[in-house]
Parts: structure tokens; sequence; C-alpha cells
């Protein structure tokens, strides 16, 4: 739950300074991976009869939610996971008015910048 409410902080704030300070307000973007980024993590869910979607960062959390079978190892479903943030591209910060994409894939959200701790880093 410290987790969910630290997102939604540090997505607040990154709405806010937008807002306030349109041209220089300093975010991070999370660019979306281009689909052969995924062919790796594809084929070994695959070979395990796991299908993957990765039309979106949404169709990919729900395919990857679905693939902790029940009753299979659970060390399946982390080993596609880390296969997944393999895939992802590098996340990198920006200045609001020098870069027209500001979304944030991995979190799926339009705005975010760091404004709590590093608990997660």
């Amino acid at each position: 739950m410290v987790e969910e409410f630290m997102l939604l902080a540090n997505v607040s704030v990154a709405e806010r300074i937008v807002d306030e300070f349109l041209e220089c307000a300093l975010l991070r973007r999370h660019p979306a991976p281009p689909p052969s980024n995924y062919d790796i993590l594809v084929k070994a869910a695959k070979s395990k009869n796991i299908e993957i979607q990765v039309d979106s960062a949404k169709a990919l959390a729900e395919s990857l939610d679905r693939a902790a079978v029940p009753g299979a190892p659970s060390y399946l479903n982390t080993l596609l996971r880390i296969l997944a943030t393999r895939c992802m591209m590098q996340a990198i910060y920006f200045c609001s008015g020098m870069e027209p994409d500001t979304h944030h894939y991995g979190l799926a959200t339009a705005s975010y910048t760091h404004f709590t701790s590093p608990i997660r880093r």
C-alpha cells in the first residue's frame, strides 16, 4: 500500500508541476519498447503453452497475471516477469518543454516525476 501511495504522490506532483511550469517541469518518461523487444519473452512463454500479449502495457500486465497458473511452479511467473522488465526501454529524465511525449509506459500514466524518497530504487 505504501508503494501505491508513493506512485500516486509522484503522479500528482508531476501533474501539478506541469500545470505550474509547463515548459520546465522535471519529469521522467518511459518510452514504449518496440514489439520486437518482446520476442524472447513471447517465445519463452509459448514454450510453456502460455500466450503473452504485448500490444500495450495493460495487455502485457494482464497476460503476466494470467500466466500465474495455480499448481504451476511460481518461479515460472517470476521468470516471465523478469524477462518482461528486460524487454523495456530505459526511462529518462527530461524537461517538459523539450519533449512532446511525457507518457510513462511502465506505469501507464501521462506524467510522472520522482518526488518521494527512493525506497524502491
